[in-house]
């Protein structure tokens, strides 16, 4: 968010470096990701399309996207990303490995295991579980299983299949994450009182409360 004024690039930027080709780049945090423009087009993403209740659209003045979609946003263009190939999932968890390796860094958590689509993350639980048992997890990883708001309590049950199946050796899933609101930095955190935005006032977007499913858990 550092590199780009307010933090948020625009569509244009993006167009200049991939040919036509769409581009869909979650932020690190995964609360937004940065898409240009043809893949606006695809999500059906403009002036008119509403935000989600659980995300903001970035826009100009006259309603017209920027490029950046936060939070629940995310959906319209992360649903389109093909899903990756255990091959590819196996090449980028060793990429990762590599890259963390080559700056001192033997242990980490995953946020994330589990299907969230809405952010254009795959599930890596098996991959890792995998790379674990063969040993090619040169890492030691503690994973956070992923609460998928859209599920009723059923999933529960999955998770601790999980937690049985990765309670040793070098891939641990021990935890499990709740996205329950965004993030300050984009004004999309939810508050108990309004705070300023680039719109006026905000109270910040809750991902998961009894309103938006009665089969959630609420924030």
């Amino acid at each position: 968010m550092e590199a780009f004024p307010g933090g948020t690039p625009t569509a244009a930027d993006l167009d200049a470096v991939t040919g036509g080709r769409p581009a869909f780049l979650p932020n690190r945090d995964h609360h937004g990701a940065w898409v240009n423009t043809i893949a606006l087009e695809r999500g059906g993403v403009d002036a008119a399309t509403p935000d989600p209740l659980d995300g903001r659209v970035e826009r100009y003045p006259d309603g017209t996207p920027t490029g950046c979609l936060h939070d629940g946003a995310m959906g319209y263009v992360a649903r389109l990303v093909p899903t990756a190939a255990a091959g590819e999932l196996r090449a980028g968890l060793g990429a990762g490995l590599r890259y963390l390796h080559s700056v001192g860094i033997a242990h980490y958590q995953d946020a994330c295991v589990g299907s969230a689509g809405e952010l254009g993350i795959f599930d890596t639980f098996d991959t890792c579980q995998s790379a674990a048992a063969d040993g090619t997890l040169t890492a030691s990883v503690t994973g956070a299983l992923w609460w998928n708001r859209h599920a009723d309590h059923g999933q529960a049950d999955e998770m601790l299949a999980r937690r049985e199946r990765a309670t040793f050796g070098s891939f641990r899933a021990t935890s499990v994450k709740l996205m329950v609101d965004g993030v300050c930095e984009t004004f999309t955190a939810a508050m108990s009182s309004p705070y300023l935005d680039g719109y006026g006032h905000s109270t910040g977007t809750p991902r998961t409360t009894r309103a938006t499913s009665s089969s959630s858990p609420t924030s």
